[in-house]
């Protein structure tokens, strides 16, 4: 297939409900091979190695299909944001295994191609390395605008 796309819904299910099947073998060997792969909310959020809960009974995240390396896909950024505090935020994010945070806005997406990320859409993207040390009264996180690129290896905004 020249695409593969994971439709939304609960990540913690797909990826329990897919990881270790004939079906993500199919997957995998398929994107291995050079086929593109998709996801919308749950489905892009399972492509990170770890996908995080944001409920307190589950603080713990699930094991994701490992595909973004070290990178955590939070979707409806813009929503789920308006109404957490930053510092709670920035609690929930700080889990072990991944190092950078995409939140994707609301009619939005991002292409990768190896460690490059570019943002495509009407809002925009957020990004959020756990390295970065914000000047006083930034926040911890940056904003990435339709077009605009980020190498995922260096964590550097591209040209």
């Amino acid at each position: 297939a020249a695409l593969i796309y994971l439709s939304g819904g609960d990540p913690h299910y797909l990826a329990d409900a897919l990881r270790d099947t004939l079906l993500w073998d199919l997957i995998l060997k398929n994107w291995q091979s050079g086929g593109s792969l998709a996801g919308c909310s749950a489905g892009a959020m399972a492509l990170s190695g770890h996908v995080p809960h944001f409920r307190l009974s589950r603080a713990k995240p699930t094991q994701g299909f490992g595909l973004l390396k070290e990178v955590r896909v939070i979707p409806h950024f813009d929503k789920f944001f308006k109404w957490i505090p930053d510092s709670a935020a920035k609690h929930l994010l700080d889990l072990p295994g991944d190092s950078t945070l995409i939140g994707i806005d609301e009619d939005t997406a991002v292409i990768i191609k190896g460690n490059n990320l570019e943002v495509m859409g009407s809002s925009k993207v957020a990004i959020y390395d756990p390295d970065r040390k914000p000047a006083m009264g930034e926040k911890f996180y940056f904003f990435l605008n339709a077009g605009e690129k980020f190498d995922l290896k260096t964590r550097e905004k591209l040209p």
